[in-house]
């Protein structure tokens, strides 16, 4: 929905985040088709349940006009989407508010309805007992919400309602850091211990990484490539896994680059 980021001028000092500075994004990547596959296959064919872990703003928002996308199109019935996130809720109210400083695509959806996000089938839930009643729904649906990593919020009680459901699918979309939940539940095989209490895992487990909001190793180096390596007097790398941000400084410093890699507590004169 945002528009495309300008690349930078010539600057003295840069930061940069890596946190895929060791993946390439697969060409030809169709984000609807690729989401439409997920619902198609769990919601309608197996009539089951969806369970996006998302961050509440940015993905939350992304993954909502998506599904509206589908539907409006008419490529998805009408499957129950409940959003239950209050801060995604506020946040998607801002987007609404917006609208003219989103991209083309978006402004020409609301040019059809008014609205960004809001179908019919979409439930925004902003109580708590709203929440704990999703659990009742019986038919197909798509639950999306916060947090992403799977770290506290409501996400955690459908995880767990739906992670013994082989009619269930956890879908997701972002990245999951060593050490969370969400990271751990990506690698585990057979179960997972959740507050205490062992799951079996039957649901499909499956993560995304399309629908990443992080630039991939060709969108770093496009960024950072717009700076001379003799004006730039230091690249600094952050926000990554330490192994592959010591890998990518390496590449960088073949090029000419004067790269640093801060650690906690690191401090640097300008």
């Amino acid at each position: 929905m945002l528009v495309d980021p300008l690349l930078p001028k010539q600057v003295d000092y840069m930061i940069c985040e890596s946190t895929y500075a060791d993946k390439t994004m697969e060409l030809g990547g169709d984000y609807e088709q690729i989401l439409l596959d997920q619902i198609t296959s769990t919601c309608v064919e197996k009539g089951g349940r969806i369970v996006i872990p998302a961050f509440s703003i940015g993905k939350t928002q992304t993954i909502a006009y998506l599904i509206k996308k589908l539907y409006q199109s008419n490529k998805i019935p009408g499957i129950r989407f409940f959003i239950d996130s209050p801060l995604g809720i506020n946040a998607c109210v801002i987007y609404n508010k917006f609208v003219p400083f989103l991209n083309k695509e978006a402004k020409d959806l609301v040019a059809e309805d008014d609205f960004l996000f809001e179908y019919d089938f979409m439930t925004p839930v902003r109580e708590s007992r709203q929440s704990l009643e999703i659990s009742d729904f019986s038919g197909p649906c798509i639950i999306l919400s916060s947090a992403g990593m799977l770290e506290g919020g409501r996400i955690v009680k459908h995880i767990k309602d739906n992670l013994e459901s082989s009619r269930s699918k956890i879908l997701f979309v972002g990245y999951c850091a060593e050490g969370t939940l969400g990271h751990r539940l990506l690698n585990a095989t057979n179960e997972i211990q959740i507050d205490n209490r062992v799951f079996n895992i039957k649901a499909e487990v499956e993560k995304l990484d399309i629908f990443s909001g992080h630039a991939w190793q060709e969108d770093l180096f496009e960024y950072i490539h717009t700076q001379d390596t003799k004006k730039l007097k230091r690249l600094f790398l952050v926000h990554g896994e330490v192994t592959n941000m010591l890998n990518f400084a390496k590449v960088l410093e073949g090029e000419g680059y004067t790269v640093s890699v801060p650690d906690k507590a690191d401090e640097f004169e300008l």
